[in-house]
């Protein structure tokens, strides 16, 4: 075997290791995104689990700021994965926060603050990053660098699209957090993590094109 023929099966064999697992995962972010608009949250509050860790440090973080638990929601990913969601309000309750726990090393919990509008927009900081969004009827935006400084940033930004489309609209009870789930996944579901799935898709089909491109190269050229 030549040196040339070594390298190349030593390509191919990384390729396919990259393969085997970008592509599963891209079939699963895929599945999840194409749901988005058909899934509802439903409110769970009394049989949830309790709050893990990550949570509990961003409820006692932001209670200084005015925001007390309201519920639980969650829903059911492909996969039969059952994901929770722990919500909180601001006291005049026309900012929520979806606090969702993430299982990586560098991120606990992505925290999102919430203000809806009679019109059906909405402003979306993201704590810690989220993609940029901005639409006549949606202004999404990553988060500042401390969950403190984005809720200072988030009421800024609420503050400005209030002078278009009026006062934000109240959540007093798990209720209206599902009118509100139902009203965002309808106009705007997708819309944050569109770029972000694409993007993923783009990387995983170079994958397989430079896997069987290689293959292609072993099988028939390196004979």
């Amino acid at each position: 075997m030549s040196t040339v023929q070594l390298l190349d099966l030593v390509i191919l064999a990384v390729l396919l290791l990259m393969a085997f697992r970008s592509v599963p995962s891209s079939w699963r972010i895929w599945q999840i995104y194409q749901g988005i608009k058909g899934r509802r949250l439903e409110d769970v509050s009394s049989i949830a689990p309790p709050a893990p860790g990550s949570v509990q440090a961003v409820a006692e973080l932001i209670a200084p700021y005015g925001f007390t638990p309201i519920g639980v929601r969650s829903t059911v990913l492909p996969g039969n994965e059952r994901r929770y969601e722990w919500d909180l309000v601001d006291q005049p309750t026309t900012t929520f926060v979806a606090v969702v726990p993430i299982r990586t090393a560098s991120i606990t919990a992505l925290v999102g603050f919430y203000s809806c509008y009679d019109d059906g927009s909405f402003v979306v900081t993201t704590y810690p990053r989220a993609e940029v969004v901005r639409r006549h009827n949606l202004d999404a935006a990553p988060g500042a660098a401390t969950i403190e400084q984005t809720i200072a940033l988030h009421r800024h930004r609420a503050m400005d699209w209030t002078r278009a489309h009026g006062q934000p609209l109240e959540n007093r009870t798990m209720s209206d957090l599902l009118v509100r789930d139902d009203t965002y996944r309808r106009l705007h579901g997708g819309a944050t993590l569109r770029t972000r799935v694409y993007r993923n898709l783009a990387v995983t089909a170079i994958i397989v094109v430079a896997t069987a491109a290689e293959l292609l190269r072993v099988v028939v050229l390196d004979r």
